[in-house]
């Protein structure tokens, strides 16, 4: 996959859990659309390395790139693991910019390629809100008549792990403990689900005995819980993993050791956050006040930005007491 070193921990989590095919693919084979899933060849599912991210954006890239064949065709289809934490407007132009990518990187190893590869894009959010933004490129355009013709389209997989009950989460034992992590992650009863979570994880073939795929569960859960819990994180990560469990409680001790001593840089990863998403509000209020100056419905902005009612208003008010 690289040496890409992200700083956000939501984003690390996803590329270290999807960078494992095991668990990419046993995510695919319960959530991808039956009528894209039955043409694949899921035996020749492997991972693409990254070399089609750019240099100056590899530090904030998690996405996951897969190729597979096609049923008895020699053309390849490529799965593309998009990763959000927050609801972001303009993912579908960061997805198109990710796909043109893919297909240039494509085009210098096949010279002679007269087509060009499909894309399945699959949208993976877990933030705090539901995700009502529509995913379709072209809902980022004015509606002008006349001119749909010229504005390009193209859809993606929406997976709102928010949406999901706890008890109709599929999968296998691994995937299922990934995704209520991933959903429950900033709940304040998430140390109440530790046990279930982990106890998934040892209780699966694969990654049961294998404490590689314990260390990233447990290095999320460092990086995102508040520092005044770590120490009830910590017992209650231990006596997961011992009752009943087949890893040993030193592995988390001494993981849980390392997490104290990088205290600082776990701060630094948190305000680098905030960071973001103060940036994403910045730029989430500059978008609605260009609308609002074009005379947008409030309809039309809250379907395009997610911002809400209460939010506009405030801004209306705003430009109102200064035009």
């Amino acid at each position: 996959m690289g040496s890409v070193k992200l700083t956000n921990p939501h984003d690390k989590f996803f590329r270290e859990a999807f960078g494992r095919k095991d668990m990419a693919l046993g995510f695919v084979k319960e959530y991808l659309p039956l009528e894209i899933r039955s043409r694949m060849d899921l035996r020749k599912f492997e991972i693409v390395k990254d070399s089609y991210v750019d240099k100056e954006f590899a530090q904030h890239f998690s996405d996951i790139l897969y190729q597979t064949r096609v049923h008895g065709a020699q053309s390849f289809f490529y799965i593309l693991f998009e990763h959000k934490s927050y609801i972001d407007p303009l993912v579908p132009f960061q997805i198109l910019r990710n796909m043109v990518k893919i297909w240039e990187q494509y085009l210098k190893q096949n010279p002679r390629a007269k087509k060009l590869p499909i894309i399945f894009p699959f949208l993976i959010y877990h933030g705090q809100r539901t995700w009502k933004l529509n995913t379709r490129f072209n809902s980022l355009f004015e509606k002008i008549e006349g001119t749909a013709r010229f504005i390009p389209d193209f859809g993606c997989e929406l997976f709102d792990i928010t949406q999901l009950r706890d008890g109709i989460i599929k999968g296998d034992s691994q995937v299922r403990a990934l995704l209520l992590l991933l959903k429950h992650v900033a709940d304040p009863g998430l140390l109440e689900l530790l046990p279930t979570i982990f106890g998934l994880l040892q209780s699966s073939p694969k990654s049961g005995k294998n404490a590689e795929y314990v260390e990233p569960f447990i290095r999320y859960l460092m990086a995102t819980v508040e520092s005044a819990k770590h120490g009830d994180l910590k017992k209650r990560i231990e006596k997961s993993l011992t009752d009943g469990g087949t890893l040993m409680p030193s592995i988390a001790e001494k993981l849980m050791k390392d997490g104290f001593e990088k205290g600082i840089e776990k701060g630094i990863e948190r305000g680098f956050e905030r960071g973001i998403e103060k940036g994403i509000e910045q730029n989430q209020t500059h978008t609605v006040e260009k609308m609002i100056l074009n005379e947008m419905s409030n309809a039309d902005i809250r379907k395009i930005t997610g911002v809400s009612s209460h939010k506009l208003e405030e801004i209306r008010k705003r430009l109102r007491k200064h035009g």
